[in-house]
């Protein structure tokens, strides 16, 4: 309880008397992923990020694959942390996605992107455009349309319109390095 209490003001103030369940004093949280509250839970205690094995060492190699894989949990992860007020945490998600992207090069599901743009706030959903431009073909995004969500479209359409020169829009991954200096929560 201490633990929870002190990293979260929303469990904090769901331990009081008030709120919690009269028979078991509990908290209940139907409507969050047990796997993320898991992994919520250990960075508590451990201040460090745990992915399961499975889903860090399945590949990811269509647009079109299921929530069932890193970027999904890490984007749960990052929902459920801003909605219990644990900026650290949004902040640790941030650098799990860009160590992430540095080991695999890997790709994020359509899935993954409408859940980061219909869930999360625009912290989140302003890092998807730049990453999504300096790893996706025009290929992927083909594959995936009528899947993106409008508000993403949007947001891409504009990033692209933006660039100068057009002939060069991919954005490099250096680019995306100084994203995190200006986007993490001070505390």
């Amino acid at each position: 309880k201490r633990a929870l209490c002190g990293a979260s003001p929303f469990f904090e103030a769901a331990w009081k008397p008030e709120w919690l369940d009269e028979n078991t004093h509990s908290i209940e949280l139907p409507e969050d992923d047990p796997e993320a509250v898991r992994s919520i839970v250990y960075w508590i205690y451990h201040n460090k990020i745990c992915i399961p094995a499975q889903l860090v060492e399945g590949k990811i190699t269509k647009v079109d694959s299921t929530m069932e894989c890193c970027p999904g949990l890490l984007a749960k992860i990052y929902v459920l942390a801003d909605k219990y007020q644990m900026s650290l945490l949004c902040n640790d998600v941030f650098d799990a996605y860009f160590v992430w992207m540095r080991k695999t090069n890997g790709i994020m599901p359509v899935k993954v992107m409408d859940y980061i743009y219909k869930n999360a706030t625009g912290r989140l959903s302003r890092f998807l455009v730049p990453f999504i431009m300096s790893r996706y073909s025009r290929l992927d995004y083909s594959k995936a349309k009528g899947e993106m969500c409008p508000e993403f479209l949007h947001d891409l359409v504009e990033n692209f319109a933006s660039h100068k020169n057009r002939d060069s829009v991919y954005v490099e991954f250096e680019e995306m390095e100084g994203f995190l200096e200006e986007d993490h929560c001070l505390v």
